[in-house]
């Protein structure tokens, strides 16, 4: 091994100093056969030939590639690559002194790509990319499966990445991953992993139909910056959301309010709300001092819909309903709560200009215990059976 990793950067160098050559006239070959770049049997023409097949023992060198390119630590194709390239170490195609731009249409890769740690492409590419590390310097339709994927461009495909999926801009495809996924661009597919990035989360208006939606972000924890997507995780986090997101926290700075309340079963609640343009989350959590202390603790999870109603220069407006699962804990034990339903509606409005908001609510709410055994204080209910319980529900209190 101590041999080996010399003779590689040796052969590495020796290719890339063969890139520094101008562009010319380039000559035809049925066969490229020897054992390295300058060792074979074009006698130094090489780096001048477009070769259908070339075999090499060590590495592997030529202009372009109308076929077939095989060598047992890398290939080299300085122009392009129609056809297959395979090596144990490295395979480049592309790395002409002609620089690649977003305007260029030169064709780098229109074939696969299969070693064990690289694979490079610079120019547009299209095909397959399998290996430990596969970038496309430039925009690639196709599939690229290793453990990092890196596109520094377009993307339009399939990246199946074990650690990293990256794209520096669009993607329209599927991303899939078992760490992380990124795009600095707008997504137009899906992305799945432990965790989703992407820019702007797909292309269509915010007022697409439901089933319409053409971006879905699949994961433990899902970013962007603006949403009219998907978003299915434990965290969601959108500055601008106006999608559809669904797991136990939705974020969107654009989306979000905060109210302290007082209400039948809590002597001070403060609720959360969190979201997109469509729905909200509501968390909250309770405590109480006089009332009901056996039950010291509320918790909550809900979802809402709310609209601004409001003109523009006049007194803030909100109206919403909304549903709350709400869990009361004992006092002394954890496990031993009521659980219960809240299903109402709110109104809250700015009084004073610039001044305080007031919000006022009603609900009907589901116990599921039995209200004459339980401790909880509720002056007007309907016991339905030994496990249901109906009451009606207030609750006022401040927007902050």
């Amino acid at each position: 091994m101590k041999f080996l990793l010399p003779l590689i950067f040796f052969y590495l160098l020796d290719s890339y100093c063969c890139f520094s050559q101008d562009e010319l006239s380039l000559k035809k070959k049925k066969v490229q056969i020897g054992v390295t770049a300058g060792f074979d049997n074009l006698k130094g023409q090489s780096n001048k030939t477009v070769a259908n097949l070339s075999l090499n023992l060590i590495s592997s060198y030529t202009a372009a590639i109308q076929g077939s390119q095989i060598s047992i630590f890398s290939n080299f194709s300085q122009w392009y690559l129609r056809g297959l390239q395979i090596s144990t170490l490295i395979n480049v195609s592309g790395t002409r002194p002609v620089k690649w731009t977003e305007k260029s249409n030169i064709l780098s890769l229109e074939g696969a790509q299969l070693a064990l740690l690289l694979n490079r492409s610079e120019g547009l590419s299209k095909g397959l990319q399998m290996a430990g590390f596969n970038k496309s310097i430039g925009y690639m339709q196709g599939v690229q499966v290793g453990l990092l994927n890196t596109v520094d461009s377009y993307y339009t495909g399939f990246q199946l990445g074990l650690l990293i999926n990256n794209v520096k801009k669009n993607v329209t495809g599927l991303q899939l991953s078992a760490m992380l996924n990124f795009s600095g661009g707008q997504g137009m597919g899906t992305q799945i992993g432990l965790i989703n990035y992407v820019k702007t989360s797909g292309f269509k208006l915010e007022n697409t139909p439901f089933l319409q939606r053409d971006h879905l972000q699949l994961g433990l924890i899902n970013i962007n910056s603006k949403s009219t997507g998907y978003m299915v995780g434990l965290i969601n986090i959108s500055r601008d959301n106006n999608g559809f997101p669904i797991g136990l926290i939705n974020t969107g700075t654009k989306h979000n309010s905060t109210f302290l309340t007082i209400d039948e079963v809590a002597d001070s609640r403060v609720i959360v709300n969190t979201g997109s343009a469509v729905y909200e989350n509501r968390l909250s959590i309770g405590y109480n001092y006089f009332r009901n202390r056996s039950y010291p603790f509320l918790f909550s999870y809900g979802l809402e819909k709310n609209k601004k109603i409001s003109e523009m220069g006049e007194p803030f407006e909100l109206v919403g309903a909304y549903t709350d699962l709400v869990y009361l804990k004992e006092k002394e034990n954890w496990s031993k709560g009521l659980w219960l339903n809240k299903i109402g509606i709110y109104y809250c409005k700015e009084y004073f200009k610039k001044g305080i908001k007031i919000y006022t609510s009603v609900s009907v709410n589901i116990g599921y215990f039995d209200i004459l055994t339980s401790k909880l204080d509720i002056p007007i209910y309907n016991q339905i059976d030994n496990k249901i319980v109906l009451w009606p529900g207030y609750s006022v209190g401040f927007m902050l």
